[in-house]
């Protein structure tokens, strides 16, 4: 069983589309190119697109990469041209952003970088920078998304579904708050692990924030929830839940909070990123966070506490892990730090 659930991607173009669906799979993949695939010989990657599995789309591009006509690649798999097309467009963007520095690329390259889907921290390690000079920059040149609201009837009548999703370089539809706000960051692509439980969880806190005056906000990616129905927030916003995509709606919104831990650890794990960046949280701080999810912080506050607790230690690798089992005695039982489910 590879999923439980699924990603919806919204935007303007196949290639940031494609890119928004690559992020919101939160497979730990910042741009477009899957750990280990470029290490893979030429003749495995045929084997392997020739053999289709859920990585295919990355070994497609790695072999366009390779200089493998999108002509070969229609005869071996099937795809039609016109995605190959986008595909190779997408990947000359990339070598385009991986020639380029913070100091001499131009205000219309970096437009063209943002609008095919490339975020901050991508093209940061694309231009040997960070993602903080990478925002500052282009918000310095006016670079910065725009949201629109999904036509939900196709311009036959008068779309009033407030459903939003993020785009680059046109002007956007407003959206104006009937109160104060609160945005709720939801779980993402369900998967085993972190599944159903905590929609519920999201969605009941929309429920109880509109009972107490505010504004409710969500913002997600799995068609399939509930609290991606149109009747449970007040506002919805289709994004990757990934640091930057929530900032930008966060901002947007003038929110006065978010809530990211009603999510699993997806929206746990932007809880250092947003809290830098200054956007007002609800609930534990990072620090906070960390001392009960790092479990040698975490054993060494029981200690100071003095709570009794199990034996326990933490092993930086396998090695070390299988090391320090033997020195505790077996049966062990094995948790990794900074997962809640899903995965790890």
């Amino acid at each position: 069983m590879k999923a439980t659930g699924e990603v919806m991607a919204i935007e303007r173009s196949l290639e940031a589309a494609l890119q928004k669906g690559v992020r919101s799979l939160e497979i730990r993949v910042d741009g477009l190119k899957l750990h280990g695939v470029s290490h893979i010989d030429t003749a495995q990657l045929y084997d392997l697109v020739e053999h289709a599995d859920d990585r295919r789309f990355f070994y497609v591009l790695e072999l366009l990469r390779r200089g493998v006509s999108a002509a070969h690649l229609q005869k071996m798999t099937g795809i039609d041209s016109f995605f190959l097309d986008h595909f190779i467009y997408l990947i000359e963007i990339e070598q385009q952003a991986e020639s380029a520095s913070l100091e001499t690329v131009s205000t219309e390259s970096l437009h063209t970088f943002k609008s095919a889907g490339f975020q901050d921290v991508w093209l940061a390690k694309a231009m040997n920078t960070t993602a903080e000079a990478i925002k500052e920059k282009r918000t310095e040149l006016g670079i910065i998304p725009s949201f629109h609201q999904v036509d939900t009837c196709a311009g036959e009548f008068l779309a009033e579904t407030p459903y939003f999703y993020s785009t680059w370089g046109t002007k956007g539809d407003s959206s104006d708050a009937s109160a104060p706000s609160v945005l709720i960051v939801g779980s993402g692509p369900i998967r085993i692990g972190q599944g159903i439980e905590f929609d519920y969880c999201s969605v009941n806190a929309a429920h109880a924030l509109k009972k107490l005056g505010y504004e409710t906000i969500m913002v997600n990616n799995n068609p399939e929830t509930v609290s991606t129905d149109y009747e449970t927030a007040d506002k919805l916003y289709f994004e990757p839940l990934t640091a930057e995509d929530v900032i930008h709606v966060a901002e947007r919104e003038d929110v006065k909070g978010v809530l990211l831990q009603l999510g699993g650890q997806t929206g746990v794990k932007l809880t250092e990123a947003l809290e830098a960046s200054g956007v007002p949280l609800f609930g534990a701080s990072f620090d906070v966070i960390d001392q009960l999810e790092d479990r040698s912080r975490f054993y060494e506050l029981l200690q100071s506490l003095n709570i009794p607790h199990i034996p326990g230690t933490t092993g930086m690798d396998e090695e070390d892990a299988i090391r320090k089992a033997e020195q505790i005695g077996y049966p062990v039982l094995l948790r990794p730090s900074y997962v809640i489910g899903g995965e790890g």
